[in-house]
């Protein structure tokens, strides 16, 4: 057997009357909780969607604490004509791929 589902087509609109009545099609999607297509010359540019309760969530590892994340990576030096190491690059890679890890 076969299952047959219907889809839903969402309403849509042109940009030009979207811009006219923004606030009140806002309120629509909100109360309706049926998602609206904007379109511009007949093409979808946008659609308004309802907000949900839960928070939206990242797909992948989580992102690392931006504190502190370039510590021992960043160099401060006095002297700015002193020589630099040659295998600076060498080194600053495997920092990073020992942090990707």
């Amino acid at each position: 057997m076969s299952e047959h589902r219907t889809v839903q087509s969402a309403r849509t609109i042109d940009a030009a009357e979207f811009e006219a009545r923004c606030l009140s099609i806002i309120e629509e999607v909100a109360e309706s909780r049926k998602p609206i297509t904007i379109t511009k010359d007949g093409r979808p540019i946008s659609r308004l969607v309802p907000c949900t309760e839960e928070e939206p969530r990242r797909n992948g590892p989580p992102f690392p604490d931006p504190w502190g994340a370039d510590r021992d990576i960043i160099l401060w030096y006095d002297d700015l004509d002193e020589p630099v190491d040659p295998d600076w690059e060498e080194k600053w890679d495997r920092k990073w791929d020992e942090r990707l890890k």
